[in-house]
C-alpha cells in the first residue's frame, strides 16, 4: 500500500502551480497585513514562496514553513528574513516578534495558529480559508476584541 505523502512534500511537488496561481493574490494579502500590524520585526508563519519579502523590506524577521522547495523560492526574494524549515506546531522562538501573519496557513492547523502567532508576536494576523473558519474561532475573536476582516479568500482575525 502506498502511503499518503507528507503536507510539506505535496507543497515541494505544487509549488511552481502555487506560485503561478496565488502569487497576485498574495502579495496584495501580505501588503495591506503589513501596513496595518505596522513596523518591527516580523514572523511569517507558512512564509511559503517568501511573498512577505515584497513588502516587508529590510526590516529583520523569521519565515517558517515545512516545504524545503517553497524555502528554495523564498530564498530568492528574502534578503531580510531568516527561513527556518520545519512545523510550525514544534516551538522553535526563543522570544516574541513585534508582528506575526499568517496567510493560507491556518487551515492546516486550526485554533493552533491563533496560539503559535499569539506565543511568538505581539501583534498578528491569522488567515482561515472562509469555508474552513469555525464559529468557535469567531466566536473566541469577538470575546477578546479583535478585529476579524475578510480579503477575497480568506477571513483574518487580527490582534493589534
Amino acid at each position: 500500500m502506498r502511503e499518503e505523502p507528507e503536507l510539506g512534500e505535496k507543497y515541494d511537488a505544487s509549488i511552481d502551480a502555487y506560485d503561478g496561481i496565488y502569487s497576485e493574490l498574495s502579495r496584495r494579502k501580505y501588503m495591506i497585513l503589513l501596513d496595518l500590524l505596522g513596523d518591527g520585526e516580523v514572523l511569517d508563519v507558512g512564509v511559503g514562496a517568501g511573498y512577505i519579502c515584497l513588502y516587508a523590506g529590510e526590516r529583520y524577521g523569521i519565515g517558517i514553513d515545512l516545504s524545503l522547495e517553497s524555502l528554495r523560492r523564498a530564498s530568492d526574494r528574502c534578503g531580510s528574513l531568516d527561513l527556518v524549515l520545519c512545523d510550525v506546531r514544534t516551538p522553535i522562538l526563543r522570544r516574541r516578534l513585534d508582528v506575526g501573519v499568517s496567510v493560507s496557513t491556518c487551515h492546516h492547523i486550526m485554533d493552533r495558529c491563533i496560539d503559535i502567532l499569539d506565543r511568538y508576536s505581539y501583534r498578528w494576523a491569522a488567515g482561515y480559508i472562509g469555508k474552513f473558519i469555525s464559529n468557535r474561532l469567531l466566536e473566541e475573536a469577538e470575546a477578546n476584541g479583535w478585529e476579524v476582516m475578510e480579503l477575497w479568500d480568506e477571513i483574518f482575525i487580527l490582534r493589534r
